[in-house]
């Protein structure tokens, strides 16, 4: 290929893909004045840096330059984002994969122009631990505390601040025996309102590396209640359920500070059996469509509803609707022949 070409033949139409390199977990998900930010793993020739894209309506997005660089303690790794109203300012948590001593630790930065510029905390790192998997830290306000949740490998750790840089740990959960496949990974926790009941529920999301339904990388869910210090499953959800039963949704998390409550899920649409080989160039990698989650009451259990968002429905166009088919033995139609998007419903 020709020095400065590049091949777009396997470009998402309606997925958001990185322009170039190498692109994975969804970050930093937050909403705030007006715009929703995406943030995400972002590999450049081997040095791992946060991306970023804004949206005003979860469909169209705009890349934005990357937000997050490595530095001289370590590279930058998956995290979350808040929005820390007290002090006008995004706050970004984040994994240091460190150089010289090889562990995981957390760090911070903040943002006082809408995420466009991080200045990293001089203290950096703010949390560590001796064990080998000690990453992806998903914060979120619970009352009057900040709560981070983080996964500890063979768990979730949960942790507790006042002021976003001093954490204490609370407690941990790792459900059953059963629910371990894989190492847990980016994990999420958030309140859910059950559809008829006006239940409220709590929901653990964690994304297991090996062992999914449809083999590789893939997501669980746990529901029970939180009450501020432990999560703890309903007895009949301790093993976990599935969030997806293909290969391409691993690493979800939602968004924080949303508008009306609504819980919103966006994920990396790849799988590590087969993201080396793609053969997609000058990028690889992309983003599932967002999702909005609901919980419903199901034979005594609580079960998670995904829906494309409703945002995604101006992207309808050159309604063709077709009644009472019939189709004979080896016959082919031809649907669409010149659109390179089509939905079917």
């Amino acid at each position: 290929m020709p020095k400065g070409v590049k091949m777009e033949k396997y470009r998402p139409k309606i997925h958001f893909s990185a322009e170039d390199y190498i692109i994975n977990d969804p970050n930093g998900l937050v909403y705030y004045k007006g715009e929703y930010h995406l943030f995400h793993q972002y590999n450049i020739n081997e040095q791992i840096y946060w991306g970023h894209a804004v949206s005003k309506d979860l469909v169209h997005w705009k890349r934005l330059p990357k937000a997050i660089a490595p530095d001289k303690i370590g590279q930058i790794w998956s995290g979350s984002a808040v929005v820390d109203e007290e002090n006008q300012r995004m706050v970004a948590f984040f994994t240091y994969s460190e150089h010289e001593t090889k562990r995981q630790s957390q760090g911070v930065a903040f943002s006082y122009d809408k995420g466009r510029t991080w200045e990293k905390y001089s203290g950096n790192p703010i949390l560590t631990d001796s064990r080998e998997d000690f990453r992806d830290p998903k914060v979120f306000r619970y009352e009057e505390k900040w709560v981070m949740i983080l996964s500890g490998g063979d768990c979730v750790l949960l942790y507790e601040s006042k002021d976003l840089i001093h954490w204490n740990q609370i407690s941990s959960f790792k459900g059953n025996q059963e629910s371990h496949t894989g190492v847990w990974e980016c994990p999420d926790l958030f309140p859910m309102i059950v559809e008829t009941t006006e239940e409220r529920k709590w929901v653990l999301t964690v994304s297991i590396n090996d062992g999914s339904p449809a083999g590789g990388t893939g997501m669980q869910y746990f529901v029970g209640e939180f009450d501020g210090q432990k999560f703890i499953a309903d007895s009949n959800q301790e093993k976990g359920l599935w969030i997806d039963y293909g290969k391409d949704f691993y690493a979800g998390v939602t968004w924080n500070h949303v508008p009306k409550d609504r819980r919103l899920m966006i994920a990396w649409a790849d799988n590590w059996q087969y993201r080396d080989y793609l053969p997609t160039s000058p990028f690889k990698g992309q983003m599932s469509c967002v999702r909005e989650l609901k919980l419903v009451q199901k034979e005594k259990k609580y079960i998670l509803k995904q829906l494309p968002v409703k945002e995604m429905e101006c992207l309808r166009t050159n309604k063709h609707e077709m009644k009472n088919i019939k189709m004979g033995a080896d016959e082919e139609w031809t649907l669409c022949d010149k659109k390179e998007v089509l939905e079917l419903v």
